[in-house]
């Protein structure tokens, strides 16, 4: 039962931590990134990438084109993750949390593969694919 719970937190995005310090230019350059198609936000550690991206989920209707449309799918990765198979399982479960019926294609694919980490690649093709024919949304990957 823990480690459910456990896994359930991996889905809830965090609370901005007491004290933060606001980015506002930061800010600006994220929220105007979010009508690309992929943003990547790559930062040494301790340089408030995570601090960052609570505060947008914190305001996600401020970020939203649209907050019925423009939806958001948070996943909190730890050294399970490590594992191929545990990490696409949980980044399908954080989409399908906001998609309700994602990822069939995916987790079946996962359930007849053995090395998942061999079959990254055509694995994550999958994900990928699945995600383009959500319409009209725009889902956002945290």
């Amino acid at each position: 039962m823990e480690q459910n719970s456990e896994r359930a937190l991996k889905f809830i995005p965090l609370s901005p931590a007491p004290g933060f310090v606001s980015r506002p230019r930061l800010y600006k350059v994220i929220a105007g990134g979010l009508q690309g198609r992929l943003v990547l936000l790559v930062a040494p550690a301790g340089y408030g990438k995570t601090s960052i991206l609570t505060l947008i989920a914190s305001n996600w209707h401020r970020f939203a084109d649209n907050s019925a449309t423009d939806l958001l799918a948070w996943y909190r990765l730890d050294q399970s993750d490590d594992d191929a198979a545990v990490f696409l399982d949980g980044v399908v479960s954080a989409v399908q949390r906001v998609v309700p019926g994602f990822g069939s294609v995916v987790r079946a694919a996962l359930q007849s593969t053995r090395d998942a980490r061999g079959e990254i690649q055509r694995l994550m093709s999958l994900f990928l694919d699945e995600l383009r024919w959500i319409q009209p949304r725009r889902v956002f990957l945290v």
